[in-house]
C-alpha cells in the first residue's frame, strides 16, 4: 500500500471519528509540515510543504498531504506533534529539546503543585511544524540514559560531574539521546535545570516520563503529567531517525489517593496510546527495526499480551526500560505474549545513570559510588544501529569502558578453604546468552555457571575476608560496608581447583555477549 492510499485512509477514517465524537470539545485542527529553507520557524510563500509526514492528536494519525497539510480532530485536553521523519528535524531549542508539538488546553491545567499548563483557549487558525534537512545514514549511534532521578540541584550537578561531563571530555560519535523516565525524583523543579545539563552533549535529547515525574496531587491519570507537558512536551510520541522507528511511551497509571488507600502507580498502557501505537505502527513496514520504550518494564505491564500483539509479524523489535536500579535482559516467547518462539522479543531493563539514587560512600572529589542495586555502577548504554540490526555496550560511569565484570574471589586463606567457596563473577551487561569463562594463572578456560544468588554461606565467608583484611588498619569511624556478591540475573560463579600452592594467583574470566563484543578481567588473590 503506497504512502497516497494511506493518507486518504487516514483522512477518512479521521472524518468519521469526526461524525462520531460528536462532543462540544472536538474542534478540528489544521496546520502545515513544511521545508523551512530559511531557519526561522515560519513558512514563507517559497517554503514548500512536505507530503506524507505523520501529524497525531495522541490516538489518530494524520499524513499530510501533497501540500504538507494536516487536519485532525482535536479535544480540549490534546497535545498535537508531528512524527519526525527519516531526514528530517524538528525545531530544537539550545538545549536539544524538540519542539515539534503544540500542547492544547482550552481551559488549561487543573490547580496543581508544580504548576501545569495555562489556558490555551481556541485553536490557532493553522499549527504549522517546521522541519529541517539532516543527513541520517543507516548506521548511527544512540545513547541511552535511565532514571536520571534527581531531587535537588546538587543531584543535578552529580548527573553533569559524574556522568555527563565524561561524554562531553571525551567525545562522542553518538547523535541522539533518549531518557528512560524518572527524570526528576518528586521535585519536577528540577526538570528545567536537569534539561539544561543534557544539553551539553550536543545533540537532540528526547524524554519519557517515570512514576517519579507524575503530579502526585492530580485528581486522575488523565491530569499526572500536566507539569511535565507544560516542560518536556507530549507524554508519548514517535520519530524516525535512520532506517529506525522509536517510540517513546508513558506506561506509569495514576491512581490518586481515596479515602481508604494513598494515591499509587501502576504499570499499564492506556487505551488512547495504544490507538496511537495502533495506527503509527500501521505506516512502519513490517521490516524495519522498532525500538519502543517506556520506564517499568515490560513484565510489570497489566496489559502486556494486548501490548505485544501489536507487534505481531515483526521480527525486529527491540524494547527498552528502566525503573529497577538494576540492569538485565530478558527474552520473551508465546508463553509471555509474543508472536513467535523462532525470534523471540528482546527486551533490556536498563541501568539507571543515578545507581542507588545516588546514595553510597562519596570519594575523595564528593561524588558516590551509588552503584545500582545488583552491584552494576551507574552508567549508560550506547546502541550501534545499522539497518535493523544493533548492538548494545553497557558504560559505567567515572571508570574504563573496559570495566565490565567483577570476579569476587577468596583471600589470604589456605588451599582447603579456598576450594571449599565459589568464585562469583558479576557481568554487569550479561544475559543468557552471554559465554562466561574462568581460567587459573593462564591456564585452561572453564565454562562458568550462571545462578542468580550466591550461597549464605559464600556470603558469610566472603565478609569475614573483607572484615578481617581491616582489622589493625587505621580507619574511619564508620563502619565500611563489606564487598560481597549479590544476587542477579548477571552472576556466574565456579570453584576454584585445589591443590594451589602458597602464593598470589590470578583469576581471570571472559566473557562475550549476544552482539559478540568480549571483555575481560583479572583479579589477584593469595594463598597461605
Amino acid at each position: 500500500m503506497d504512502r497516497r492510499m494511506l493518507r486518504t485512509i487516514c483522512t477518512v477514517s479521521m472524518l468519521l471519528a469526526i461524525v462520531a465524537l460528536g462532543v462540544a470539545d472536538a474542534s478540528i485542527a489544521r496546520g502545515v509540515v513544511f521545508d523551512d529553507r530559511d531557519g526561522d520557524g515560519v513558512r514563507a510563500a517559497d517554503e514548500p510543504g512536505i507530503a506524507g509526514v505523520g501529524v497525531s492528536n495522541g490516538r489518530d494519525v494524520a499524513l499530510t498531504d501533497d501540500s504538507g497539510r494536516w487536519q485532525l480532530t482535536v479535544e480540549d485536553a490534546d497535545t498535537i506533534f508531528v512524527i519526525k521523519p527519516r531526514g528530517w528535524r524538528t525545531a530544537m531549542d539550545e538545549n536539544g529539546c524538540w519542539s515539534g508539538y503544540y500542547v492544547h488546553r482550552r481551559r488549561g491545567s487543573p490547580a496543581l503543585q508544580y504548576g501545569g499548563v495555562e489556558p490555551t483557549g481556541a485553536l490557532p487558525r493553522s499549527i504549522d511544524f517546521p522541519l529541517y534537512r539532516q543527513d541520517e545514514p543507516d548506521r548511527f549511534k544512540a545513547l541511552i540514559f535511565g532514571d536520571p532521578q534527581v531531587t535537588t540541584p546538587w543531584e543535578v550537578e552529580l548527573l553533569a560531574r559524574d556522568v555527563i561531563g565524561p561524554i562531553v571530555t571525551e567525545g562522542t560519535d553518538a547523535v541522539v539521546s533518549f531518557s528512560l523516565g524518572d527524570i526528576a525524583n518528586n521535585n519536577l523543579d528540577m526538570l528545567p535545570p536537569l534539561v539544561d545539563v543534557m544539553g551539553k552533549l550536543g545533540m537532540p535529547n528526547f524524554y519519557l516520563p517515570g512514576n517519579h515525574d507524575e503530579n502526585y496531587d492530580a485528581s486522575s491519570d488523565r491530569w499526572s503529567l500536566e507539569t511535565w507537558s507544560r516542560v518536556m512536551g507530549p507524554e508519548y510520541y514517535s520519530l524516525d531517525w535512520g532506517p529506525v522507528h522509536f517510540i517513546v511511551l508513558d506506561d506509569v497509571v495514576w491512581h490518586p489517593a481515596t479515602a481508604e488507600e494513598k494515591g499509587r502507580y501502576t504499570a499499564g498502557i492506556h487505551e488512547e496510546q495504544m490507538e496511537f501505537i495502533r495506527n503509527d505502527l500501521a505506516l512502519v513496514p513490517k521490516d524495519r527495526l522498532v525500538v519502543y520504550m517506556f520506564h517499568i518494564p515490560l513484565p510489570g505491564l497489566a496489559n502486556r499480551a494486548e501490548f505485544l500483539a501489536l507487534f505481531e509479524g515483526r521480527p525486529n523489535v527491540l524494547g527498552l526500560s528502566a525503573h529497577t536500579h538494576t540492569q538485565y535482559h530478558l527474552f520473551f516467547g508465546s508463553d509471555a505474549g509474543w508472536w513467535s518462539d523462532e525470534q523471540p522479543h528482546h527486551h533490556l531493563v536498563h541501568v539507571t545513570s543515578c545507581g542507588s539514587w545516588w546514595r553510597g560512600p562519596l570519594d575523595e572529589h564528593g561524588i558516590p559510588a551509588t552503584p545500582c542495586r545488583d552491584g552494576v555502577p551507574n552508567g549508560y548504554s550506547e546502541i550501534s544501529f545499522d539497518g535493523n540490526r544493533y548492538s548494545i555496550e553497557y558504560i559505567p560511569a567515572r571508570r574504563p569502558r573496559s570495566y565490565q565484570v567483577e570476579i569476587f574471589a577468596p583471600t589470604a586463606v589456605t588451599a582447603d578453604v579456598a576450594a571449599a567457596h565459589r568464585v562469583y563473577a558479576n557481568v554487569f551487561a550479561g544475559s543468557s546468552r552471554s559465554i562466561v569463562e574462568m581460567r587459573i594463572d593462564g591456564g585452561e578456560w572453564q565454562a562458568m555457571v550462571q545462578e542468580g544468588m550466591p550461597t549464605e554461606e559464600d556470603v558469610a565467608f566472603y565478609t569475614t575476608c573483607f572484615e578481617e583484611s581491616l582489622k589493625g588498619l587505621r580507619r574511619e569511624a564508620k563502619a565500611v560496608p563489606p564487598h560481597v556478591p549479590t544476587g542477579s540475573p548477571h552472576l556466574w560463579h565456579e570453584s576454584l581447583p585445589a591443590g594451589l600452592t602458597p602464593g598470589y594467583h590470578a583469576i581471570e574470566v571472559r566473557t562475550t555477549d549476544m552482539f559478540g563484543q568480549t571483555y575481560s578481567a583479572t583479579r589477584l588473590f593469595r594463598i597461605d
